[in-house]
């Protein structure tokens, strides 16, 4: 599964909404994960 999130989506949130974000779109946090940066997205990969 790959989400994508907007940049502002993720900097500087604390780690449970974060995780929260990440599990109301799919991703499992406590599961292994992929994370790619750039300037204006993150893009979250999961299998």
């Amino acid at each position: 599964m790959r989400v994508v999130f907007e940049l502002d989506q993720i900097i500087g949130k604390p780690p449970r909404e974060v995780a929260r974000l990440f599990r109301r779109r799919g991703i499992n946090p406590a599961r292994p994960y992929r994370a790619r940066l750039s300037f204006r997205e993150v893009v979250v990969e999961q299998d």
